[in-house]
């Protein structure tokens, strides 16, 4: 039996609306978000590797601990880069650039794993997506450890 082990236990999720022509930012959201039973079920201990996607989508339904892919209207885009930013946390960074999801109204976004398991969702008020411009986005995860 193991003493202790990471499991992540909240997050945040930080996003910009980008001018794609000047860079300007438009608009930022910050809040919390939800982490699914599949994102509680991911290795702990190579959480920053395990997570290689961020899903976006057009529902407004509450996150639930139950909720699976894929999203309503789903895009994947790659995460770009991911960092340690605290002792306990993961930040992976994602940009929804100006020629994917056109058309739709962004309600809700995931981090999505490997293995195409949904780790955590939001939503956030919408953002309707444009060839003018880009999302770009942060999320952090906080581990916290237990007992086993």
């Amino acid at each position: 039996m193991r003493d202790r082990f990471r499991v992540p236990r909240s997050g945040w999720l930080t996003i910009r609306v980008v001018d794609r022509a000047s860079g300007r930012v438009l608009q930022e959201v910050s809040g919390p978000n939800l982490i699914v039973d599949g994102g509680i079920n991911a290795m702990p201990d190579a959480y920053q590797a395990v997570i290689t996607h961020v899903a976006v989508g057009t529902s407004t339904s509450t996150p639930r601990p139950d909720d699976v892919l894929p999203l309503a209207d789903q895009v994947l885009v790659p995460v770009e880069s991911s960092s340690l930013p605290g002792p306990n946390q993961v930040r992976w960074n994602f940009v929804v650039p100006s020629d994917q999801a056109n058309g739709l109204v962004i309600y809700e976004f995931g981090l999505v794993t490997a293995g195409g398991v949904l780790a955590a969702r939001t939503t956030r008020s919408g953002f309707p997506k444009t060839a003018e411009i880009e999302l770009h986005g942060e999320w952090t995860v906080t581990f916290a450890y237990e007992e086993e």
